[in-house]
């Protein structure tokens, strides 16, 4: 009985002393370009957005977490033509090594502007801002990934105004330094 406890610590750590001797850490940057499709509120058509992000990567192994931050914009079309200036902080998580599928979440602070041809039934407004969703990665030279994302960004409803989501998917490339 004692053997097998000693060979599990023993065991243990050689994979935490792997774990923690195969971990790096690097600088990303990043910039996404991608479809903005609206759910609410009628009246707004699909649109473009970018955000360029800023993180600092750290892989252990076959994962990768990046804290980041950034600001971005996405501008609608149709009667009420909403345009979403957002800050964000959150990350994300990614898996392998050469084609890296991973999640992503954010929370942030948006600035909310539109442009009613109609006579100004909303004002601008800001409002806290959530986004998520998926990636998938491909390590194309060691420093360089490209990639597709797809996810869900929200601006919630403020004073009798309501709120604007959409469903984003696009391209990104990130440097790490």
């Amino acid at each position: 009985m004692r053997i097998r406890s000693l060979a599990a610590a023993v065991a243990a750590a050689g994979i935490a002393s792997l774990a923690t001797t195969s971990a790096e850490a690097s600088p990303r940057v990043s910039v996404d370009v991608d479809g903005a499709f609206p759910l609410t509120p009628s009246h707004t058509a699909s649109g473009i957005g970018a955000d360029l992000r800023l993180g600092y990567e750290l892989s252990l192994l076959v994962v990768s977490i990046t804290p980041e931050v950034g600001a971005g914009y996405t501008g609608f079309s149709g009667d009420l033509a909403p345009k979403a200036f957002r800050a964000f902080a959150g990350g994300r998580i990614s898996f392998g090594a050469l084609l890296k599928p991973g999640i992503y979440g954010h929370i942030g602070y948006a600035h909310l502007g539109y442009d009613d041809f109609r006579g100004a039934v909303f004002d601008g407004r800001s409002a806290p801002t959530y986004d998520g969703g998926f990636t998938l990665d491909l390590t194309v030279l060691p420093k360089i990934d490209i990639g597709a994302h797809a996810g869900y960004t929200l601006i919630p409803s403020g004073d009798s105004q309501p709120a604007l989501g959409w469903i984003n998917a696009g391209l990104h490339v990130a440097v790490i330094f």
